[in-house]
């Protein structure tokens, strides 16, 4: 059963956009696309350099944060949805949560198949992932938040797991500076104007992010760099000294 239309194994993802009630054109397109990537992928693969996530509400940082990561550290970046189901996803930002929801949550374990490919000589940073995919189904549910603890905010089993998963934690009036330029060059996403006019989901969207496991929440408020002078300082630095301990041993 998936609650709150969060997937939580690539197994939920397939049964339900095998359905015949959601056959369509589009749904045919995104199960051959991954079809094909999972004939491409060697699942034997064990990731040896760091993978690291940035997440956030839009105007919190994180394109920044994740330009910063890949400059300083050479992390290779990764998008998701990835390129090849890109094509697909205004079709299904209009459908229905539980199907919409299934496109970004099997985009996910796409682009897993091609990060950990990467992971075999580069480090990873992304822009966003499970969590932010999980987190968006909960906060346009009609239903209670969950508590903290839940099932429901647990990194699925089958899914590669980040080393580290990082939250910019920003104030309101911080995030809506930051997102005013694309407002005016009129760039703003559907779901980045639905955080800006809905009070309420931006609440229930914040307390679904607060509930998760595995988030380092940082304050994103400072000055980019100084921010990220600051994740390099207290998270990345141990991890990065521990890794290179770990291979010389």
């Amino acid at each position: 059963m998936v609650a709150y239309n969060v997937y939580k194994s690539l197994e939920q993802i397939l049964d339900y956009l095998r359905e015949p009630s959601v056959q369509c054109d589009e749904v045919k397109e995104l199960l051959s696309i991954y079809d094909k990537s999972k004939t491409r992928w060697t699942s034997d693969v064990h990731p040896v350099k760091l993978f690291l996530v940035f997440e956030g509400l839009d105007g919190s940082g994180k394109s920044t944060m994740t330009k910063l990561a890949s400059k300083k550290l050479s992390c290779v970046q990764v998008v998701t949805p990835p390129d090849c189901i890109k094509h697909l996803r205004n079709y299904f930002d209009e459908c229905e949560p539980k199907l919409r929801r299934a496109y970004y949550s099997l985009g996910n374990y796409i682009a897993a198949m091609e990060i950990s490919t990467i992971l075999q000589t580069r480090p990873v940073v992304m822009d966003r992932f499970w969590h932010s995919t999980a987190a968006y189904a909960i906060a346009e549910s009609s239903d209670d938040i969950p508590s903290k603890g839940d099932e429901i905010f647990k990194w699925p089993n089958d899914l590669l797991k980040p080393d580290v998963v990082i939250f910019l934690d920003v104030t309101e009036h911080i995030r809506s500076i930051r997102t005013k330029r694309r407002i005016e060059e009129q760039i703003e996403t559907i779901e980045e104007s639905h955080l800006r006019k809905n009070n309420e989901f931006r609440s229930r969207l914040n307390e679904a992010y607060s509930h998760m496991a595995d988030l380092q929440f940082i304050d994103g408020n400072q000055y980019p760099k100084k921010v990220f002078d600051s994740i390099m300082k207290d998270v990345l630095t141990p991890i990065l000294t521990a890794e290179k301990l770990l291979t010389s041993s």
